[in-house]
């Protein structure tokens, strides 16, 4: 009886475990990852990020999303998602390619005012932004996250 129990609860975790790491395979491809389908992203001081994306046909164009939308800069000096008008306390804005032996990431770098002068921030801006048919897509994938990091 208590094998039966024991094997019923085990059974019930493994399904549990299989069950999210499905969830977390099918939110990772939707939730942001630009740089596996666009290249040579470029920013201005404005905040207005382009890059060149591939559409549903493999075709690459030019596409722009204003980042300014959808980032802010905290009174801390840091780069914060899902907020806005981080250009106007930032200066320097840059972004960059991180890269290790898998993977190829995008990066903002910013120096962003705090209240006692200003400091550099970094935002993996690869985890927001989306590749839709050619399109730049901000994607803020909150809740997602916060479920799978948890």
């Amino acid at each position: 009886m208590a094998a039966s129990k024991a094997f019923t609860a085990s059974a019930g975790l493994l399904l549990l475990l299989v069950t999210i790491s499905c969830f977390a395979q099918v939110e990772g491809k939707t939730c942001g990852g630009f740089s596996r389908e666009c290249i040579l992203p470029n920013v201005t001081a404005s905040g207005v990020l382009t890059a060149l994306c591939e559409d549903d046909m493999s075709n690459l164009g030019t596409t722009s999303i204003d980042l300014n939308a959808h980032i802010g800069a905290s009174t801390a000096g840091n780069l914060v998602p899902n907020s806005s008008g981080f250009a106007k306390k930032c200066k320097n804005i840059l972004i960059f390619q991180l890269q290790d032996s898998t993977n190829s990431l995008f990066e903002l770098e910013a120096i962003c005012k705090t209240k006692t002068g200003s400091k550099k921030s970094t935002l993996l801006i690869d985890r927001y932004l989306k590749d839709v048919n050619g399109r730049l897509v901000w994607d803020s994938c909150t809740r997602r996250r916060s479920l799978l990091q948890a």
